[in-house]
């Protein structure tokens, strides 16, 4: 994948055996709301392995999952860490930056 057209976004994990990148699918994060937002296509399959996030939610209007900050424990991050290994999504920054804020990186 180039990432040159996906400048907000780190290459994700290629350790074997992990699924290849897609670059509709990915993992957001907002400096200023403190929130975590999860997008992709249509996947009943990713669907119900992202409700295994504690307290994420479906935010319909902007048509994505949202893990807010009251829900941000260690355990939820964590999850959300192993969902993105598992299906190979990828990191914008600032998810990223807020992912380590929090977990004390």
């Amino acid at each position: 994948m180039n990432y040159k057209n996906f400048p907000d976004m780190y290459p994700p994990d290629t350790t074997p055996g992990c699924p290849p990148p897609n670059p509709r699918n990915i993992i957001g994060g907002s400096d200023t709301s403190g929130r975590f937002t999860v997008k992709f296509l249509y996947s009943a399959e990713l669907i119900a392995d992202i409700k295994s996030i504690p307290g994420i939610q479906w935010n319909p209007d902007g048509k994505n999952w949202v893990l807010r900050k009251p829900q941000q424990t260690a355990d939820a991050l964590m999850a959300m860490a192993a969902f993105s290994d598992r299906n190979g999504f990828g990191w914008a920054r600032t998810a990223e930056k807020l992912f380590n804020q929090l977990l004390g990186d």
